[in-house]
């Protein structure tokens, strides 16, 4: 489970129209399924100042053997 409060990008949406105020907690959890080739994403984004209930979603991604995942190193500057 990764649980993310210190969200510095202005807004929800890819195209700028859903804006985040200092108050979103964002929830992600990661799973892998029995046969280790599905992960699954959930995602869960609250922000009592933008929306009226939790916001949530879940994508399933399939293991491909020719795709290789680099490392993503996140960092908290401040």
């Amino acid at each position: 489970m990764v649980d993310t409060t210190a969200v510095d990008w202005p807004y929800f949406d890819a195209n700028g129209r859903v804006p985040l105020s200092e108050s979103v907690e964002i929830v992600e959890r990661f799973s892998l399924s029995d046969d280790e080739t599905r992960l699954t994403y959930d995602l869960e984004v609250t922000d009592p100042v933008t929306f009226t209930e939790t916001v949530s979603s879940r994508w399933q991604l399939v293991w491909r053997s020719d795709l290789v995942v680099e490392p993503y190193e996140c960092t908290l500057e401040g």
